[in-house]
């Protein structure tokens, strides 16, 4: 039993120090790899913007700064590694000089033994040193058992720590994900806000457009009246300059004169009806075009509410599928809350609407929209998401 032992740390040191030695003949590139200068050619020279050439250096810089940087992390955690290795190196062979000396120890103690039954067996009687040798029999049976079961707790122990610390590795390379996760999405959200900052700047372009037309064709319009009173102020001051001369004429000319009278007026009538509808045309477009931007801008912002919306559903949701209540008990419930939102998105209370019939999976549901505070809501769409109402479903 104990040369099984032995060779099995025998076995485990060696694998460790095999290790140990893989992963110091690994290269590790911690000085960039420097590319040997080839044949010179000879080549036409080109103008460089000097801008260009800096900030090609730049670049270049930039990225080389950031593979050292990189380098240099892999290589302080690779030490680490390596520090831990040794001291569990170090922990194992002190731990099997230990056993080395409980062994002699006992090879000392049992050759004591040994002796001493020889010694009384020459001294006793055949039948005595039989009940003798049953009982010694048992006593080293029962110290072997002990001794054995004492090594099987050992070893286990050895196993339980050696889970405990591929626990630890499985841990540390799930955090890791976890922040080239969080990272990436703080990317994409960086990349939605610039979006959603560019598309709101065209818009107040548009409207800008919109309505520097509008003005414009209200100032044509205005222009356009105004001439027509300015010609019919010219037309009345030349009508008494020629009632005026057709009362100095003789009364043969009266009946052709208010016959062209007549005439006159019915055109300026006329003229003055079409510039009339004109204008009336010109201000129902321009009524028609600002009820269009005013559509055109209520279907953006129902859009925007609607974004909003899936956003705050999906990192409410994502709060709750990482810790949802378990059990076959909660299969197939489902709960409806309203979370109440500060200005700032934060949550300030949440209200059962309809409960599951389960007060543990309501509470559930009820802790998993507190953490999702804070809430991404503009501070514009507050009122349109106070409160915020949210389904909780554990199906199968």
């Amino acid at each position: 039993m104990w040369d099984k032992t032995i060779s099995f740390f025998n076995a485990l040191i060696i694998h460790v120090l095999l290790l140990i030695v893989v992963i110091f003949n690994v290269e590790w590139p911690l000085k960039p790899h420097v590319i040997p200068p080839k044949p010179e050619h000879i080549i036409q020279a080109m103008a460089m913007d000097e801008k260009q050439v800096l900030n090609a250096v730049s670049y270049f810089k930039a990225q080389q700064h950031n593979e050292n940087k990189t380098q240099k992390t892999q290589y302080v955690e690779l030490e680490k590694q390596i520090n831990n290795v040794e001291r569990t190196v170090e922990k194992e062979a002190r731990r099997l000089d230990k056993l080395r000396e409980q062994k002699q120890r006992e090879q000392q103690r049992l050759a004591q033994l040994e002796q001493q039954r020889r010694n009384e067996t020459a001294q006793l009687d055949k039948s005595k040193r039989q009940q003798i040798e049953q009982a010694r029999l048992k006593q080293e049976a029962k110290a072997r058992r002990e001794r054995e079961e004492a090594l099987r707790d050992e070893l286990e122990q050895a196993e339980r720590e050696r889970n405990q610390h591929l626990e630890k590795k499985q841990e540390l390379q799930k955090k890791e994900e976890a922040k080239s996760l969080a990272e990436q999405k703080k990317l994409e959200k960086k990349k939605q806000a610039e979006k959603q900052a560019r598309l709101a700047k065209e818009e107040e372009k548009r409207k800008a457009a919109e309505q520097k037309t509008a003005e414009k064709k209200r100032k044509l319009a205005e222009k356009k009246a105004a001439q027509a009173e300015e010609k019919k102020r010219k037309a009345a001051e030349q009508k008494a300059t020629e009632k005026a001369e057709k009362q100095r004429k003789s009364a043969e000319q009266k009946a052709e004169r208010e016959a062209e009278e007549k005439k006159r007026q019915a055109a300026e009538q006329q003229a003055a009806r079409e510039a009339e509808e004109k204008r009336k045309a010109a201000e129902q477009a321009a009524e028609e075009k600002r009820k269009a931007a005013e559509a055109a801008s209520q279907k953006n912002d129902k859009q925007r509410i609607g974004r909003v919306k899936a956003s705050v559903e999906g990192k409410v949701q994502r709060i709750w599928r990482s810790n949802p209540p378990r059990g076959e008990n909660y299969r197939g419930l489902s709960c409806i809350v309203n979370i109440f939102i500060s200005e700032n998105g934060h949550v300030t209370k949440v209200t059962v609407v309809k409960g599951s019939g389960n007060r543990i999976f309501d509470d559930f549901a009820k802790r998993a929209a507190q953490r999702a505070s804070p809430l991404p809501i503009p501070k514009d769409l507050v009122g349109e998401f106070n409160p915020v109402q949210s389904t909780f479903k554990l199906v199968d």
